[in-house]
């Protein structure tokens, strides 16, 4: 059956989107790839691209879509993405699914009401090499947890007006819940924040900031502690992730998804996609939203919420 996706918003994110719907449609997985911004200049030239439109409306009125990737602006997510869910359209949503818990709420009320299917972008739980540290922890092959630290640096410069837990911090927030939350109980406790200079920052200034947490088992015989690390205007780009346990050591470079490292040892994950591929191959296999994805999407909105809140 032919598949159609449509991209809503052509900046940055939006653009690499469109890169890897491109690579799929050469590969034969996707037939149909069609944009949507309502800037001109954000509109892609590049060939592959079927249809290009100025309003998201026209292009849902104008095309069967199987599925519309959302990659506006932060603040708009909530609003849109009400609009597209309540016409029964499978929607993925860029990071952050929501800025508010009640807003991530009513975006799952609409997706239930109507049938359909919704998740948010944190393709991080679609990495192998993420899949291979949780699958360790799973399995109990690192024993219990010690100490988890989430790094990420870059040398872009902090986007105007981009608050550093929504621009960068999220996915160390989603990823620590994806490894852990299941199994413990994790709560933040502490919050660092720096201006690139090293100057004192606040959540809403910062270029740089250090979440701290600790974790608890549900039987309460293991505690563990966990960092998520986060800085615009680095020297270097740092993707990193990586797990003690009492047994054992696991880290990944999140930048690549071709190996791993347990124990000084470098190992192959055997990945054949990418992890915006496998993204978007899993919003294409579902139909309607399950009650565990329901339950994903809303705690890593409240654990987003409960830190803007602690910090302020």
């Amino acid at each position: 059956m032919p598949i159609s996706i449509g991209v809503v918003g052509c900046g940055r994110w939006g653009s690499t989107q469109l890169q890897t719907l491109l690579r799929m449609k050469r590969e034969g997985t996707v037939n149909r790839i069609v944009a949507c911004d309502t800037a001109p200049a954000n509109l892609p030239s590049t060939t592959g691209i079927d249809a290009m439109y100025a309003e998201w409306g026209h292009m849902c009125d104008s095309e069967s879509l199987d599925l519309v990737i959302l990659a506006t602006p932060n603040r708009t997510h909530e609003t849109i993405g009400l609009a597209l869910l309540g016409r029964g359209v499978r929607t993925l949503i860029e990071k952050p699914f929501s800025t508010s818990l009640a807003g991530a709420q009513r975006l799952i009320e609409q997706a239930e009401k109507n049938n359909t299917y919704t998740v948010s972008g944190y393709l991080l739980r679609h990495h192998a090499g993420v899949q291979r540290v949780r699958q360790l922890l799973c399995d109990q092959t690192l024993g219990e947890v010690i100490q988890i630290t989430y790094t990420r640096f870059t040398n872009r410069t902090k986007p105007i007006k981009m608050p550093i837990l929504e621009g960068l911090g999220s996915h160390g927030v989603d990823t620590l819940d994806y490894l852990v939350a299941g199994e413990n109980q994790v709560a933040f406790t502490s919050g660092l924040f720096e201006q690139t200079s090293g100057e004192p920052a606040t959540i809403s200034t910062a270029s740089s900031a250090r979440f701290l947490f600790e974790g608890e088992s549900l039987n309460g015989a293991n505690r563990f502690s966990a960092t998520v690390e986060v800085g615009w205007g680095q020297s270097e780009e740092r993707r990193e992730l990586l797990v003690q346990g009492t047994k054992g050591k696991v880290s990944i470079d999140f930048g690549q998804h071709q190996t791993y490292t347990l124990d000084g040892v470098e190992m192959d994950l055997g990945a054949t996609k990418s992890p915006l591929e496998a993204q978007i191959l899993s919003a294409l296999a579902h139909f309607s939203l399950p009650a565990e994805m329901s339950a994903t999407l809303l705690r890593t909105t409240q654990r987003i919420e409960l830190i803007n809140d602690q910090c302020d």
